[in-house]
């Protein structure tokens, strides 16, 4: 099957055909992957033959495979051996004929065994779903099969995405782009309720789904492009660049992979990675929350403004569609890059402007509008934002709190996302740095995910 599909990929290549998604018989073979866009390399990890996109420059470029039964035993102290960093593993899948689930069951032996040897590792799910509520299943069975891995997971729970040779229920549904891509993100959400990272794995140069609708969500993309490069335009977490590659401990061919998240710093030369706020800084960037101030400089010590926070927590919403309009006198350039996020947040009643009709443009955001903004968020983002009335009792400048902050302010420390300054100091009216803004959002999203 490899060798026609081979073949044909060829035939796209010479003729420009236009192929979708297409896979072996996924649950009898377990593997197949086969994606438009070039020929699969059997070279290993010769990465010098690789073309790396230039904005993955500040990452650091991660050698993985993706494996399921159709790999047989594995010995996993050879993978790792063999450079061998991450592994996104199949957890199951649903039948292309009857629409039944079916479970891998190389899957515990395969994660237990990478886990062991120091690997990173995600999941994926093959799926057949052709509606909402059939991808909602799908992500509740990789949930009830997880069971205590998902704990254990690095990367994300992934969606595979493919047509069965041509046909199969998926292929024969004959959806829409938009019908297809609402199925992806039905499911990532309800892996993202369960506190779990969620992507969806499929060759977007020719499948009937949009990455951009995906990353604008804030979920993973795992791009097939078997070539020398990619064309995606859209951001990508891993590649996958070849289906027939060889990995002491593995007989016979396996996926190969890059993953650009294990560590985004190296390319600030800025950041001291035993600082207190490295851990902090990576979530920033890795989550695409914050960019740097230049290429080479993050600046964790400059103050944080108010357009900033405002444009993190947007992003941390996953950057979601609004007409609305600003009603500020100093965000009214629409190309500006905070003035989405402004508008957004106004209209939702997360931030308010300074009383005379601006926002507060280039303004240090201070930590109690900080707690303010962020408690806000929480409320529009379903959470209980009830406060005990406690949280600031024990902080020598308690009395220093605006009135509109205290709530806000009480709420915050009571949950743990604002810490006490030196000397049991709250500092309400004090600035925050990007450092510890990055902090601060981590605990956040830790509190939005729970």
């Amino acid at each position: 099957m490899k060798k026609w599909l081979c073949i044909l990929l060829a035939a796209v290549l010479l003729f420009g055909i236009s192929l979708p998604a297409l896979a072996d018989e996924e649950e009898t073979t377990g593997e197949g992957h086969a994606q438009a866009g070039g020929s699969p390399y059997s070279d290993g990890y010769a990465t010098g033959d690789y073309i790396q996109n230039p904005r993955y420059d500040k990452y650091d470029v991660l050698k993985g495979i993706d494996v399921s039964i159709y790999q047989r035993t594995i010995d996993w102290a050879k993978v790792a051996a063999d450079g061998v960093k991450f592994a996104i593993i199949r957890i199951g899948g649903r039948y292309s004929g009857t629409g039944a689930f079916y479970y891998d069951n190389n899957f515990e032996a395969n994660i237990r065994g990478a886990l062991a040897n120091g690997i990173h590792v995600g999941v994926y799910f093959f799926s057949q779903a052709i509606n909402q509520t059939e991808a909602v299943e799908e992500a509740n069975y990789v949930r009830s099969k997880l069971g205590s891995w998902a704990g254990e997971l690095t990367l994300p729970v992934y969606l595979d995405i493919e047509y069965i040779n041509g046909a199969g229920r998926l292929h024969d549904a004959n959806l829409t782009k938009t019908a297809q891509t609402n199925i992806a993100l039905a499911f990532c959400n309800a892996i993202h309720k369960a506190g779990l990272k969620a992507g969806v794995y499929t060759s977007f140069l020719s499948f009937n789904i949009s990455a951009d609708a995906l990353y604008s969500a804030g979920y993973s993309i795992w791009q097939a492009q078997w070539a020398t490069s990619t064309s995606l335009q859209t951001w990508y977490d891993v590649w996958q660049y070849s289906s027939a590659g060889t990995v002491n401990g593995i007989s016979g061919a396996v996926d190969l992979d890059f993953w650009y998240c294990a560590n985004c710093l190296t390319g600030f030369t800025d950041i001291d990675p035993g600082g207190w706020y490295y851990d902090s800084v990576r979530y920033a960037v890795e989550n695409k929350l914050f960019l740097g101030m230049s290429d080479t400089q993050f600046a964790p010590n400059s103050p944080m403004t108010r357009e900033m926070f405002v444009t993190v927590l947007y992003r941390l919403a996953g950057n979601p569609a609004t007409d609305a309009a600003s009603a500020f006198q100093d965000v009214a350039d629409p190309g500006a890059y905070y003035y989405q996020a402004v508008a957004w947040a106004a209209a939702n009643g997360i931030v308010s402007g300074m009383g005379d009709g601006t926002f507060g443009v280039r303004r240090s955001i201070t930590r109690q509008e900080m707690a303010t903004f962020m408690q806000r968020y929480a409320k529009w983002a379903g959470l209980d934002v009830t406060s005990a009335g406690t949280g600031t009792a024990n902080f020598s400048d308690k009395d220093e709190i605006s009135s509109w902050a205290q709530n806000a302010m009480d709420w915050a420390t009571e949950r743990g996302m604002l810490l006490g300054m030196s000397a049991g100091e709250l500092a309400p009216l004090g600035t925050s740095t990007r450092a510890q803004v990055a902090a601060v959002l981590m605990r956040l999203s830790v509190l939005l995910n729970k």
